[in-house]
C-alpha cells in the first residue's frame, strides 16, 4: 500500500507541475545544479555517498550559508532560485539525487 500512495503522489506532481531531478557527482569546488528566474520548491536532496555542502540562492540573487548535509535523505520544503552543492571534505565524492519542482 505504501508504494502506491509513492505512486500516486509522484502523479499527482507530474499532472499539477513540471518537477525535475537532478542526479550527480560532486567536486570539491560549487557546482551550480539548479538555477531559476522563477521560484523554485526544493523538497529533498539525497546524499548517497560522502557528506555534502549546499548553497541556496534567495530571491536577491545571493547565495546562501553553507549547509553541511551528512549522508542520507534530506527533506526540505524551502522556496529557492538555486541550489549548489560541494564535497565536504576534498577527494571524497558525494553521489547526489536533488528533488524539486517549479513553483507556479
Amino acid at each position: 500500500m505504501g508504494q502506491e500512495y509513492i505512486s500516486q503522489v509522484n502523479s499527482t506532481l507530474a499532472l499539477k507541475n513540471d518537477y525535475e531531478v537532478t542526479t550527480g557527482t560532486a567536486a570539491d569546488a560549487y557546482a551550480t545544479l539548479i538555477e531559476n528566474a522563477e521560484p523554485y520548491l526544493l523538497s529533498s536532496i539525497l546524499i548517497e555517498t560522502y557528506d555534502a555542502i549546499a548553497s541556496l540562492k534567495d530571491a536577491a540573487g545571493s547565495w546562501g550559508d553553507d549547509i553541511i548535509l551528512p549522508k542520507g535523505l534530506h527533506e526540505i520544503e524551502v522556496e529557492c532560485y538555486g541550489v549548489k552543492l560541494k564535497n565536504r571534505t576534498a577527494g571524497e565524492n558525494s553521489v547526489y539525487q536533488v528533488f524539486g519542482q517549479q513553483n507556479v
